[in-house]
């Protein structure tokens, strides 16, 4: 998957993104650069929504605002990895700052990007969120006769394939 050039090489199904953004414009913008990496993208203007996209589709990206009205982004993080706990949760801020981005890490957030949006940092969140979740499916992937080795570096994957090539 080359998510930088936007060429995607996707399952029969599209990713699916979604946008919690009450900013209009914003959410368009962020929508449409999404959309140039072949993700299937929905919009949310308020928690509500949002709660309501959440519970009808599986998302495998959710770009959050920090801010939403009078509702802080950070406190709905729980929850949404609660109902999402595969999902890669971006917050999404035209007040970043290093306390706020390790704030939203400690709280679950895999990724962090200020407004005004740019392009390339867009395509380096998917492309670590993609990562991660690559990782996550090959060590669920992995047999449970792992040897008690438990990792999915690639380091880690090669001693597994030495292990098993042992075996047989």
């Amino acid at each position: 998957m080359i998510l930088a050039t936007g060429n995607v090489e996707t399952s029969k199904s599209r990713i699916k993104a979604l946008v919690v953004d009450d900013e209009p414009s914003s959410a368009l913008i962020l929508k449409s650069i999404l959309e140039t990496h072949a993700l299937g993208v929905q919009c949310a203007r308020n928690p509500t929504e949002m709660y309501d996209c959440l519970r009808q589709t599986e998302f495998s990206i959710i770009f959050l605002d920090y801010k939403l009205g009078s509702i802080n982004g950070l406190e709905l993080l729980p929850e949404i990895i609660k109902l999402c706990p595969r999902a890669k949760v971006i917050i999404i801020t035209a007040y970043g700052s290093i306390d706020l981005a390790v704030q939203a890490m400690h709280k679950g957030a895999s990724g962090f990007v200020s407004k005004p949006f740019e392009c390339e940092k867009i395509s380096h969140e998917l492309e670590r969120a993609w990562s991660a979740t690559k990782r996550l499916k090959t060590a669920v992937a992995l047999p449970s006769s792992a040897n008690g080795i438990v990792g999915v570096s690639p380091a880690i994957l090669r001693i597994h394939e030495q292990i098993n090539r042992m075996k047989d």
